[in-house]
Protein backbone atom coordinates (compact mmCIF):
# COMPACT_ATOMS: atom_id res chain seq x y z
CA UNK A 1 0.00 0.00 0.00
CA UNK A 2 1.45 3.72 -1.07
CA UNK A 3 2.10 6.18 1.19
CA UNK A 4 -1.57 8.31 -0.25
CA UNK A 5 -3.85 5.02 0.07
CA UNK A 6 -2.01 4.96 3.94
CA UNK A 7 -3.33 8.49 4.40
CA UNK A 8 -6.36 8.21 3.19
CA UNK A 9 -6.95 5.05 5.17
CA UNK A 10 -5.92 6.53 8.43
CA UNK A 11 -8.20 9.42 7.67
CA UNK A 12 -11.35 7.36 7.43
CA UNK A 13 -10.68 5.47 10.72
CA UNK A 14 -9.60 8.64 12.23
CA UNK A 15 -12.85 10.00 11.00
CA UNK A 16 -15.07 6.65 12.47
CA UNK A 17 -13.48 7.18 15.82
CA UNK A 18 -14.78 10.54 15.58
CA UNK A 19 -17.94 9.93 15.25
CA UNK A 20 -18.09 8.69 18.68
CA UNK A 21 -15.43 9.71 20.84
CA UNK A 22 -16.90 13.80 20.49
CA UNK A 23 -20.19 12.85 21.75
CA UNK A 24 -18.83 11.24 25.25
CA UNK A 25 -16.55 14.44 25.57
CA UNK A 26 -19.56 16.78 25.07
CA UNK A 27 -22.05 14.83 27.72
CA UNK A 28 -19.55 15.46 30.17
CA UNK A 29 -18.41 19.05 29.74
CA UNK A 30 -22.17 20.49 28.78
CA UNK A 31 -23.44 19.38 32.41
CA UNK A 32 -22.73 22.32 34.08
CA UNK A 33 -22.97 24.66 30.62
CA UNK A 34 -24.44 28.05 29.68
CA UNK A 35 -26.22 27.94 26.98
CA UNK A 36 -24.96 30.17 24.06
CA UNK A 37 -22.56 31.60 26.13
CA UNK A 38 -19.39 34.09 25.24
CA UNK A 39 -16.52 34.89 27.34
CA UNK A 40 -15.36 38.39 28.00
CA UNK A 41 -13.05 38.54 24.60
CA UNK A 42 -16.95 37.97 23.21
CA UNK A 43 -15.90 34.45 21.18
CA UNK A 44 -18.50 31.85 21.60
CA UNK A 45 -17.82 29.36 24.39
CA UNK A 46 -19.57 25.82 24.95
CA UNK A 47 -23.22 24.92 23.96
CA UNK A 48 -24.55 26.70 21.20
CA UNK A 49 -28.22 26.12 19.88
CA UNK A 50 -28.78 28.66 16.61
CA UNK A 51 -32.67 29.12 15.67
CA UNK A 52 -33.49 30.49 11.86
CA UNK A 53 -35.96 33.14 10.96
CA UNK A 54 -39.04 30.85 11.79
CA UNK A 55 -37.46 30.36 15.14
CA UNK A 56 -36.77 26.72 14.00
CA UNK A 57 -33.70 25.14 15.13
CA UNK A 58 -31.30 25.61 12.57
CA UNK A 59 -27.88 24.07 14.35
CA UNK A 60 -26.53 23.10 17.81
CA UNK A 61 -23.09 22.61 18.87
CA UNK A 62 -20.23 23.07 21.28
CA UNK A 63 -17.36 25.94 20.78
CA UNK A 64 -14.36 26.41 22.55
CA UNK A 65 -12.98 29.99 21.96
CA UNK A 66 -14.98 30.53 18.81
CA UNK A 67 -13.80 27.69 17.20
CA UNK A 68 -16.36 24.55 16.74
CA UNK A 69 -15.77 21.36 19.05
CA UNK A 70 -16.91 18.15 17.98
CA UNK A 71 -20.32 17.30 16.88
CA UNK A 72 -22.89 19.80 15.34
CA UNK A 73 -25.80 18.96 14.22
CA UNK A 74 -27.13 20.93 11.09
CA UNK A 75 -31.49 20.91 10.79
CA UNK A 76 -33.94 21.97 7.89
CA UNK A 77 -37.07 23.64 8.32
CA UNK A 78 -38.73 20.19 8.77
CA UNK A 79 -36.68 19.49 11.75
CA UNK A 80 -34.76 16.66 9.84
CA UNK A 81 -30.98 16.28 10.22
CA UNK A 82 -29.57 17.98 6.96
CA UNK A 83 -25.69 17.85 7.82
CA UNK A 84 -23.38 16.20 10.63
CA UNK A 85 -20.01 17.66 11.18
CA UNK A 86 -17.20 16.20 13.86
CA UNK A 87 -14.56 18.91 14.64
CA UNK A 88 -11.34 18.03 15.59
CA UNK A 89 -7.75 19.79 15.18
CA UNK A 90 -8.93 22.54 17.23
CA UNK A 91 -12.03 23.09 14.80
CA UNK A 92 -9.88 23.70 11.79
CA UNK A 93 -10.71 20.07 10.31
CA UNK A 94 -13.92 18.12 10.30
CA UNK A 95 -15.72 15.29 8.93
CA UNK A 96 -19.11 16.03 7.59
CA UNK A 97 -21.87 14.20 6.62
CA UNK A 98 -24.99 15.08 4.60
CA UNK A 99 -28.92 13.21 4.34
CA UNK A 100 -31.25 13.01 2.31
CA UNK A 101 -34.70 14.88 3.43
CA UNK A 102 -37.76 12.88 4.77
CA UNK A 103 -35.59 9.33 4.66
CA UNK A 104 -32.08 10.28 6.25
CA UNK A 105 -30.16 8.16 4.21
CA UNK A 106 -26.71 9.07 3.70
CA UNK A 107 -25.63 11.29 0.61
CA UNK A 108 -22.56 12.54 1.39
CA UNK A 109 -19.34 12.01 3.27
CA UNK A 110 -15.70 13.57 3.84
CA UNK A 111 -13.97 15.81 5.12
CA UNK A 112 -12.92 19.43 5.39
CA UNK A 113 -9.40 21.18 6.24
CA UNK A 114 -9.49 25.02 7.23
CA UNK A 115 -12.70 24.86 5.32
CA UNK A 116 -11.29 23.04 1.88
CA UNK A 117 -12.56 19.54 0.82
CA UNK A 118 -9.51 17.43 1.89
CA UNK A 119 -8.85 13.69 1.32
CA UNK A 120 -11.56 11.38 0.25
CA UNK A 121 -15.27 11.76 -0.24
CA UNK A 122 -18.20 9.51 -1.17
CA UNK A 123 -21.61 10.03 -2.61
CA UNK A 124 -24.27 8.19 -2.69
CA UNK A 125 -27.59 7.59 -3.85
CA UNK A 126 -30.93 7.34 -2.24
CA UNK A 127 -30.97 3.88 -1.92
CA UNK A 128 -27.41 4.07 0.06
CA UNK A 129 -25.79 2.66 -3.15
CA UNK A 130 -22.16 4.35 -3.27
CA UNK A 131 -22.19 6.25 -6.68
CA UNK A 132 -19.14 8.02 -6.59
CA UNK A 133 -15.63 8.26 -4.73
CA UNK A 134 -13.26 11.51 -4.82
CA UNK A 135 -9.90 12.48 -3.62
CA UNK A 136 -8.93 16.59 -2.79
CA UNK A 137 -6.37 17.93 -1.62
CA UNK A 138 -6.71 22.28 -0.80
CA UNK A 139 -10.03 21.97 -2.18
CA UNK A 140 -9.24 20.29 -5.33
CA UNK A 141 -9.67 17.21 -6.84
CA UNK A 142 -6.32 15.34 -6.37
CA UNK A 143 -6.01 11.89 -7.20
CA UNK A 144 -8.03 9.04 -8.88
CA UNK A 145 -11.22 9.51 -8.71
CA UNK A 146 -14.15 6.41 -9.40
CA UNK A 147 -17.95 6.00 -10.70
CA UNK A 148 -19.97 3.04 -9.61
CA UNK A 149 -23.32 2.05 -11.27
CA UNK A 150 -26.11 -0.01 -9.67
CA UNK A 151 -24.35 -3.16 -9.14
CA UNK A 152 -20.99 -1.39 -7.24
CA UNK A 153 -18.92 -2.13 -10.51
CA UNK A 154 -16.39 0.42 -11.40
CA UNK A 155 -17.82 2.26 -14.73
CA UNK A 156 -15.15 5.05 -14.95
CA UNK A 157 -12.24 6.26 -13.23
CA UNK A 158 -9.93 9.74 -13.99
CA UNK A 159 -6.76 10.78 -12.55
CA UNK A 160 -6.52 13.82 -11.40
CA UNK A 161 -4.01 16.73 -10.40
CA UNK A 162 -5.08 20.12 -8.46
CA UNK A 163 -8.54 20.35 -10.25
CA UNK A 164 -7.10 19.08 -13.60
CA UNK A 165 -7.51 15.73 -15.51
CA UNK A 166 -4.05 14.56 -15.35
CA UNK A 167 -3.25 10.78 -16.13
CA UNK A 168 -5.35 8.48 -17.52
CA UNK A 169 -8.94 8.19 -18.14
CA UNK A 170 -11.30 4.96 -18.37
CA UNK A 171 -14.53 4.44 -19.00
CA UNK A 172 -17.53 1.77 -19.49
CA UNK A 173 -20.79 2.06 -21.02
CA UNK A 174 -23.59 -0.28 -22.45
CA UNK A 175 -22.03 0.60 -25.85
CA UNK A 176 -17.98 -0.43 -25.01
CA UNK A 177 -15.06 1.02 -22.81
CA UNK A 178 -12.87 4.01 -24.09
CA UNK A 179 -9.51 4.74 -22.65
CA UNK A 180 -7.47 7.67 -23.28
CA UNK A 181 -5.10 10.00 -21.33
CA UNK A 182 -5.07 14.02 -20.00
CA UNK A 183 -2.12 16.10 -19.82
CA UNK A 184 -3.56 19.02 -17.94
CA UNK A 185 -6.98 18.95 -18.72
CA UNK A 186 -5.92 18.30 -22.29
CA UNK A 187 -6.37 14.97 -24.16
CA UNK A 188 -2.86 13.42 -24.86
CA UNK A 189 -1.65 10.52 -26.65
CA UNK A 190 -3.62 7.44 -27.72
CA UNK A 191 -7.20 7.57 -27.50
CA UNK A 192 -8.82 3.78 -27.61
CA UNK A 193 -12.86 2.42 -27.96
CA UNK A 194 -14.52 -0.71 -27.94
CA UNK A 195 -16.80 -2.72 -28.62
CA UNK A 196 -18.85 -4.41 -25.81
CA UNK A 197 -16.97 -7.72 -26.61
CA UNK A 198 -13.58 -5.84 -26.16
CA UNK A 199 -12.81 -5.98 -30.19
CA UNK A 200 -11.09 -2.84 -31.07
CA UNK A 201 -13.89 0.03 -32.84
CA UNK A 202 -11.75 3.03 -33.00
CA UNK A 203 -7.99 4.11 -32.44
CA UNK A 204 -6.48 7.71 -33.08
CA UNK A 205 -4.01 9.97 -31.38
CA UNK A 206 -4.29 13.54 -29.89
CA UNK A 207 -2.01 16.14 -29.24
CA UNK A 208 -2.69 18.72 -26.79
CA UNK A 209 -6.32 17.94 -27.13
CA UNK A 210 -6.53 18.25 -30.76
CA UNK A 211 -6.92 15.03 -32.99
CA UNK A 212 -4.01 14.06 -34.90
CA UNK A 213 -2.85 11.67 -37.74
CA UNK A 214 -4.76 8.96 -38.52
CA UNK A 215 -7.79 7.96 -36.76
CA UNK A 216 -9.13 4.56 -37.86
CA UNK A 217 -12.61 2.94 -37.26
CA UNK A 218 -13.22 -1.09 -37.10
CA UNK A 219 -16.68 -2.75 -37.39
CA UNK A 220 -17.20 -5.29 -34.57
CA UNK A 221 -15.86 -8.23 -36.78
CA UNK A 222 -12.30 -6.50 -37.11
CA UNK A 223 -13.01 -5.33 -40.54
CA UNK A 224 -11.52 -1.47 -41.08
CA UNK A 225 -14.50 0.62 -42.62
CA UNK A 226 -13.14 4.14 -42.19
CA UNK A 227 -9.96 5.76 -41.97
CA UNK A 228 -10.22 9.96 -41.24
CA UNK A 229 -7.01 12.11 -41.65
CA UNK A 230 -6.37 14.99 -38.92
CA UNK A 231 -3.92 17.60 -38.38
CA UNK A 232 -4.55 20.28 -35.82
CA UNK A 233 -8.33 18.93 -35.36
CA UNK A 234 -9.18 19.40 -38.96
CA UNK A 235 -10.50 16.72 -41.37
CA UNK A 236 -8.31 16.48 -43.71
CA UNK A 237 -9.40 13.23 -45.50
CA UNK A 238 -11.84 10.48 -44.92
CA UNK A 239 -11.68 7.23 -46.20
CA UNK A 240 -14.57 4.80 -46.56
CA UNK A 241 -14.11 1.14 -46.90
CA UNK A 242 -16.88 -1.25 -48.25
CA UNK A 243 -16.39 -5.16 -48.89
CA UNK A 244 -16.89 -5.91 -52.54
CA UNK A 245 -16.27 -9.85 -53.37
CA UNK A 246 -14.67 -10.44 -49.80
CA UNK A 247 -12.33 -7.57 -50.52
CA UNK A 248 -12.24 -3.98 -49.15
CA UNK A 249 -12.68 -1.21 -51.30
CA UNK A 250 -12.05 2.11 -50.82
CA UNK A 251 -15.49 4.30 -51.73
CA UNK A 252 -15.48 8.28 -51.26
CA UNK A 253 -18.81 9.22 -49.10
CA UNK A 254 -19.42 12.78 -50.92
CA UNK A 255 -20.32 10.43 -54.44
CA UNK A 256 -22.76 8.29 -52.48
CA UNK A 257 -26.28 9.03 -52.96
CA UNK A 258 -28.30 6.49 -52.13
CA UNK A 259 -27.88 3.07 -50.10
CA UNK A 260 -30.70 0.13 -50.63
CA UNK A 261 -31.24 -2.87 -49.63
CA UNK A 262 -33.36 -5.45 -51.44
CA UNK A 263 -33.32 -9.36 -51.46
CA UNK A 264 -30.53 -9.03 -48.09
CA UNK A 265 -28.49 -7.62 -51.27
CA UNK A 266 -26.72 -4.30 -50.23
CA UNK A 267 -26.85 -1.57 -53.23
CA UNK A 268 -24.59 1.93 -53.37
CA UNK A 269 -25.85 4.61 -55.53
CA UNK A 270 -23.23 7.12 -56.89
CA UNK A 271 -23.89 10.34 -57.91
CA UNK A 272 -22.09 9.65 -61.06
CA UNK A 273 -24.68 6.83 -61.84
CA UNK A 274 -22.24 4.59 -60.55
CA UNK A 275 -23.41 1.07 -58.77
CA UNK A 276 -21.78 -0.86 -56.67
CA UNK A 277 -22.91 -4.03 -54.78
CA UNK A 278 -21.79 -4.79 -51.62
CA UNK A 279 -21.37 -8.22 -49.06
CA UNK A 280 -22.08 -6.15 -45.74
CA UNK A 281 -25.06 -6.75 -44.43
CA UNK A 282 -27.45 -2.89 -44.47
CA UNK A 283 -26.63 -2.74 -40.65
CA UNK A 284 -22.74 -2.29 -41.08
CA UNK A 285 -23.73 0.49 -43.76
CA UNK A 286 -25.72 2.42 -41.96
CA UNK A 287 -23.19 2.73 -39.45
CA UNK A 288 -20.09 3.02 -41.56
CA UNK A 289 -22.47 5.76 -43.41
CA UNK A 290 -23.62 7.67 -40.11
CA UNK A 291 -26.43 10.06 -39.68
CA UNK A 292 -23.83 13.23 -40.14
CA UNK A 293 -23.86 12.54 -43.38
CA UNK A 294 -27.08 10.29 -43.85
CA UNK A 295 -30.59 9.85 -43.15
CA UNK A 296 -33.20 7.09 -43.00
CA UNK A 297 -36.08 7.45 -45.73
CA UNK A 298 -37.25 4.38 -44.93
CA UNK A 299 -36.69 1.37 -43.03
CA UNK A 300 -34.82 -0.19 -46.64
CA UNK A 301 -33.29 3.15 -47.54
CA UNK A 302 -30.35 5.46 -46.43
CA UNK A 303 -30.35 8.78 -48.25
CA UNK A 304 -27.12 11.52 -48.33
CA UNK A 305 -28.37 14.63 -46.75
CA UNK A 306 -26.29 16.64 -48.99
CA UNK A 307 -27.53 14.96 -52.45
CA UNK A 308 -31.25 16.27 -51.37
CA UNK A 309 -31.98 18.83 -53.77
CA UNK A 310 -36.07 19.73 -52.52
CA UNK A 311 -38.50 17.73 -50.65
CA UNK A 312 -42.41 18.12 -52.38
CA UNK A 313 -45.47 17.45 -50.46
CA UNK A 314 -48.00 16.23 -52.90
CA UNK A 315 -51.83 16.80 -52.40
CA UNK A 316 -52.02 13.35 -51.20
CA UNK A 317 -49.99 13.81 -48.74
CA UNK A 318 -46.89 11.75 -49.35
CA UNK A 319 -44.20 13.41 -50.50
CA UNK A 320 -41.61 13.18 -53.16
CA UNK A 321 -37.56 13.59 -52.46
CA UNK A 322 -36.19 15.55 -55.29
CA UNK A 323 -32.03 14.56 -55.55
CA UNK A 324 -29.73 16.40 -57.37
CA UNK A 325 -28.52 13.78 -59.19
CA UNK A 326 -30.33 11.28 -61.29
CA UNK A 327 -30.60 7.75 -60.16
CA UNK A 328 -32.50 4.53 -61.44
CA UNK A 329 -34.68 4.19 -58.50
CA UNK A 330 -38.05 6.11 -56.70
CA UNK A 331 -37.67 7.15 -53.04
CA UNK A 332 -40.61 6.24 -50.80
CA UNK A 333 -40.23 8.98 -47.26
CA UNK A 334 -41.81 7.88 -44.05
CA UNK A 335 -43.77 10.98 -42.34
CA UNK A 336 -40.84 10.65 -39.97
CA UNK A 337 -38.52 10.84 -42.41
CA UNK A 338 -40.23 13.49 -44.15
CA UNK A 339 -40.58 15.57 -40.53
CA UNK A 340 -36.79 14.54 -40.63
CA UNK A 341 -35.48 16.12 -43.59
CA UNK A 342 -37.67 18.96 -43.35
CA UNK A 343 -35.98 19.72 -40.06
CA UNK A 344 -32.19 19.49 -41.56
CA UNK A 345 -32.85 21.30 -44.65
CA UNK A 346 -33.32 25.24 -44.99
CA UNK A 347 -36.81 26.19 -45.24
CA UNK A 348 -36.36 28.04 -48.52
CA UNK A 349 -35.39 24.79 -49.78
CA UNK A 350 -38.65 23.15 -49.11
CA UNK A 351 -41.30 23.43 -51.44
Amino acid sequence: MNKTKKHYLYLFVYGCILLVAPWCTQAQILSNDTLNGVDAKGLKQGYWKKNDSTKNLSYEGYFINDMPHGRFVYRNKAGEIQLESIFFREGYANYIRAFYPKTGILMSEGYYLDKQKDSVWRFYGEAGQLLKEEFYKQNLLNGTSYLFDENKQVVETQEWFRGLRNGKTWQKTKKGIQMTSYQLNKSQGLYNAFYPDSSLYIRGMYNDGLKEGDWLFYLADGHLYKKDSYKENQLLNREVYVSIQGKPQAVCIDTIAVITIANKVSTLYSSHEKVLQVDQPFSDLAMIFDTDYFFYANAYTLVSIRMVKSVQVLKDGSAKLILKCRLPLKIQLTEDALKNIQSIMDTSEVK
